[in-house]
């Protein structure tokens, strides 16, 4: 089997942020989104550059490799949780990469994963486990103990991002709909593409979908399968959630992003 390491890096630069800041446009409009616009200038405003070091490489767990590595995410005191797609276990390493402990493991028990697919820490480094096979989450505690269950009420994969947890405990994700789909009942029919925000309140009772981002996809025809599915290279809809609740999206053009990038923060 071939190593699917874990690398963690650092940037070699101070000025990564600030720089990087310092080529937007960013405009306010009273309760409007925030939008940044992409200049194509170059966003250094020194002549010294910034490269990656790696700090440290994970293999696997004693005595193995990773299968495939579906998620990575660390906890105040800098240990690092990896989840393993194949195995569908979470293995624990300390800020060295000394391997602690495994968590989960194949199954639909307690603390077990059919197909897990995010990971984010929330408040007390409780850990979220999303498994959109059966539609649920499984929540963690500071020790890595198994805590509780909740009820995943939407359809479609999960995406592991680090602000997935907001401040006052509720957890966000994204569910996905083809409207055109839904409709006419062709599979085939996915051009139109609606992207919500979901919120789940800490209790997992109330989940909220929030107003819906609208993209249509470039797509193609595949005539020897008898399908159209989207390009694989093309316009595409970026979306991420920051920490403080709000979420940041950006539709590119062409290959190139060329698009703007707003910030919205749901009310």
């Amino acid at each position: 089997m071939v190593p699917d390491p874990v690398s963690q890096m650092r940037p070699q630069s101070g000025v990564v942020l600030t720089a990087a800041l310092g080529a937007c446009a960013i405009a306010q409009d009273g309760g409007a989104p925030s939008v940044v616009e992409n200049t194509l200038a170059s966003s250094w405003q020194s002549t010294g550059e910034w490269t990656l070091e790696e700090d440290l490489r994970l293999y696997g767990p004693p005595g193995g490799y990773f299968g495939a590595v579906g998620a990575v995410t660390t906890d105040s005191r800098d240990n690092i949780f990896v989840l393993d797609g194949f195995a569908q276990e979470i293995h624990v390493f300390d800020s060295e990469g000394a391997h602690l402990r495994t968590m989960g493991g194949e199954g639909e028990g307690p603390g077990e994963f059919r197909m897990a697919q995010a990971l984010a820490m929330g408040p007390g480094d409780s850990l979220w486990v999303t498994d959109p096979m059966i539609r649920r989450y499984s929540v963690f505690g500071p020790d890595s103990g198994f805590a509780r269950v909740l009820t995943r009420r939407i359809n479609g994969g999960a995406v592991s991002e680090r602000c997935s947890l907001a401040e006052d405990g509720s957890y966000l994700e994204w569910a996905t709909r083809f409207p055109n789909e839904e409709r006419t009942g062709d599979l085939g029919d996915i051009d139109l593409l609606h992207i919500y925000p979901v919120r789940v309140s800490p209790d997992g009772e109330r989940q909220d979908t929030l107003p819906r981002l609208e993209f249509v996809q470039a797509m193609t025809d595949m005539p020897s399968m008898g399908i159209r599915r989207p390009v694989w290279i093309g316009p595409a809809l970026r979306r991420t959630f920051n920490c403080s609740g709000s979420f940041w999206f950006a539709q590119s053009e062409s290959t190139v992003s060329t698009g703007a990038l707003s910030k919205e923060t749901p009310r």
